[in-house]
């Protein structure tokens, strides 16, 4: 069966936000796009981190502290694999080419008897090369 690549899954109208996005400009794209995590892009359109759900309400959990705290989202737009509601997809050239969320993932496996069926046998039809079909003895 086929192996699906990141761009088989991937979402491709991506929803960002700018790194100086207010808290509320955030939340509201994320609720109005139906989202858990949203880019973080500069100037440039070029990805610099991710902030999602579960950022945004430690930042509503923290509100009350007091004394000085860094910029934010800057300082909560995150690379790293903890941001994992969602991962974005980078082109060449630095700008989000799309974005997989776990619905994403699980749309792949959301298939008909029949869509299933139809891959079995294309796949088994074809040789590994999939340019030509093989020929197999009739009983």
């Amino acid at each position: 069966m086929k192996r699906l690549t990141v761009a088989d899954v991937m979402t491709r109208a991506v929803v960002t936000v700018t790194e100086d996005a207010p808290f509320a400009e955030i939340a509201d794209a994320m609720t109005e796009h139906r989202i858990s995590a949203v880019p973080v892009v500069d100037g440039d359109d070029r990805l610099t981190g991710i902030v999602t759900e579960a950022d945004l309400l430690h930042k509503q959990e923290r509100k009350g502290e007091a004394g000085p705290r860094p910029h934010w989202p800057r300082r909560h737009a995150r690379t790293d694999a903890k941001a994992r509601a969602a991962l974005p997809v980078v082109g060449d050239d630095g700008r989000p080419a799309g974005i997989v969320a776990r619905r994403d993932l699980l749309r792949a496996f959301h298939r008909s008897d029949a869509e299933i069926r139809d891959e079995v046998v294309r796949d088994l039809a074809y040789d590994h090369d999939d340019t030509r079909p093989t020929s197999y003895p009739r009983a």
